[in-house]
This record gives structure tokens, C-alpha cells and sequence, in this order.
């Protein structure tokens, strides 16, 4: 698979899905809820809230414009909590 991935949520299931994907060479833009979230993960490249030993691969980003993360992506994966699923689908 080398189709771009976009996530929307930076979960522990929405990082650990973009790490996977990401090590196995698919490109992966993750969707955080603020620009100081997509900041913070961005300069430590890795999840410290929910992964902290995890480290991003190369080919995975984050934003927090919607705009950016759906940009040519093939595939949308929601990670939310589900009490949130209806909302980020809106």
C-alpha cells in the first residue's frame, strides 16, 4: 500500500494506526484538534500523552487544518472517542 493516509484524531488508536502505516511506507497526516496540539506533536515526534515511547516515522505528519490532512489522501480513518464520533464526522 502506498496510498496517503489521513487520521483524524490523535488517540491512542489514531497514533498507533498512523505509526503502523507510517513504518510501512504509506504517507499519514493526523488531524489534531488545535494548532498547538499538531505543534507539540510535530516537534517531538511522538505522542507523549498517550505513546510517549513510540517515535513518529518519517512519512507521518501532523496538522491541524483539515484542509491539509484530507489533501490527496485515499483513505480517512476516524479515531475518536466515541462519545466524539458525531461531531468530528460533522
Amino acid at each position: 500500500m502506498s496510498n496517503r493516509v489521513a487520521i483524524i484524531g490523535t488517540t491512542t488508536w489514531g497514533t498507533t494506526l498512523g505509526i503502523l502505516l507510517a513504518h510501512n511506507n504509506v504517507p499519514v497526516t493526523m488531524l489534531a484538534r488545535t494548532e498547538s496540539e499538531a505543534a507539540t506533536l510535530t516537534t517531538e515526534r511522538r505522542n507523549n500523552r498517550f505513546l510517549p515511547n513510540s517515535v513518529f516515522p518519517e512519512s507521518q505528519t501532523v496538522t491541524s487544518l483539515l484542509a491539509i490532512a484530507l489533501n490527496k489522501s485515499d483513505l480517512v480513518i476516524i479515531a475518536v472517542p466515541s462519545d466524539r464520533f458525531s461531531d468530528n464526522v460533522r
